[in-house]
């Protein structure tokens, strides 16, 4: 992103194919990990349970925006990708729980067995919902901004879990244990230590 950002400033075209050449790779790498030449797999054991982030999409949805605002030629492919990664981000979304779940199966589907399965993460949520809404707004798509606004509805209640915990949960320096949405009993194996900074020293 800094490289195609940089090209957009000076036009310095060795800049703008850097990052058509790093960007190609890395979306490859989302759909494929076979296709990382680094051979970097994924730090868990797919066969224990298989779950996908809502984050790769958040990210690569942002930079998409960015390649495609700066690399005209190659603007509908972008535009095509940024299309692929709203659809996944959506299946994220948990009608019957009324909230964002950051990772959720294969098939689309919340595994609440999982405490990993169970996280809701409020940065995330926040990222998202301002991509979405930039999205929106350069398509005009009065559905996606609609849906943006459900999710910034389910920010608010994301907040009062928050204060909750900041209320109730033992704090560790500048981290907190971030209980998930389920009220799940709050065993300390049973969660992800999430880095939050508190407005405390």
């Amino acid at each position: 992103m800094a490289c195609v950002e940089y090209y957009g400033a000076t036009k310095e075209e060795s800049y703008l194919k850097k990052a058509r050449k790093v960007y190609d790779m890395v979306y490859a790498i989302y759909l494929d990990p076979k296709n990382d030449p680094f051979q970097i797999f994924p730090k868990t054991y797919s066969s224990t349970r298989s779950l996908k982030a809502m984050s790769p999409d958040m990210i690569l949805l942002n930079v998409s925006y960015i390649m495609r605002a700066h690399d005209k030629e190659f603007a509908q492919k972008y535009h095509e990708n940024i299309s692929f990664c709203i659809s996944n981000i959506k299946n994220h979304y948990i009608p019957e729980y009324h909230c964002m779940l950051e990772n959720v199966t294969l098939d689309n589907k919340p595994f609440l067995e999982s405490s990993e399965a169970r996280i809701i993460n409020p940065g995330h949520d926040l990222e998202c919902a301002f991509f979405l809404a930039q999205e929106a707004d350069y398509r005009n798509d009065k559905e996606l901004l609609l849906y943006n606004i459900i999710q910034i509805k389910l920010l608010k209640q994301v907040v009062g879990i928050l204060v909750s915990v900041l209320c109730r949960q033992t704090l560790y320096t500048n981290y907190f244990y971030f209980f998930s949405y389920f009220q799940i009993p709050p065993l300390l194996n049973n969660f992800r230590v999430f880095l939050v900074i508190c407005f405390y020293p």
